[in-house]
């Protein structure tokens, strides 16, 4: 009885290297991706929650998180070049961009410019400059490119934007996420 339970437990732990080597091979499948495969123009929605400010004297949280819900269309040059146009809803606001920064017939902000970079294993950075605001993120790649889910891990708004008391500006504490899908051009893709 005791040898069948150790031929049992041998062979699971067997069956799991087995099954985790798979795993790793797959995930190694995705090797390949460059700057190039994020190329042309994406939707996105972006949903999250600004939490509070990182002050001189540290983390100053809201009472309430400011729920933050945006849409945006981003072009990748496909050699690590940004260029981008959004819409932004903040606690149930539009906040207020300087007219040379919105485009009169669409209402979105204008002047959005950044770069990027892809990792061999379909993952990557990207820093977006806002009107007042500078983001830095974290992404993955999926569906050979088409798709790109984000996680912002900074963002730095300047003095007049929430109340930051700094001359140099204030990071914000925000958990938010992404997710892009590439435009199709009619049948075509966009590339």
């Amino acid at each position: 009885m005791r040898g069948s339970l150790w031929n049992g437990v041998g062979a699971s732990m067997l069956a799991l290297t087995v099954i985790s080597n798979a795993a790793q091979a797959q995930v190694s499948d995705n090797d390949g991706c460059s700057n190039a495969t994020l190329q042309g123009d994406y939707a996105f929605s972006v949903h999250g929650q600004f939490l509070g400010l990182v002050t001189a004297t540290g983390p100053q949280y809201f009472s309430s998180p400011v729920p933050v819900d945006v849409v945006a269309m981003t072009n990748f040059d496909g050699k690590g070049n940004i260029i981008q146009v959004d819409f932004t809803m903040a606690d149930g606001l539009n906040p207020p961009a300087p007219p040379s920064d919105v485009d009169p017939q669409t209402g979105f902000t204008i002047n959005e410019s950044g770069r990027y970079k892809v990792f061999p294993d379909c993952s990557g950075n990207l820093e977006l400059n806002l009107p007042g605001v500078f983001i830095a993120a974290k992404f993955v790649l999926a569906n050979e490119g088409h798709e790109i889910h984000t996680v912002i891990y900074q963002e730095r708004v300047a003095k007049p934007i929430l109340g930051c008391a700094s001359s140099t500006g204030c990071d914000t504490l925000i958990q938010s996420h992404s997710d892009g899908t590439k435009l199709l051009s009619g049948s075509q893709d966009n590339n």
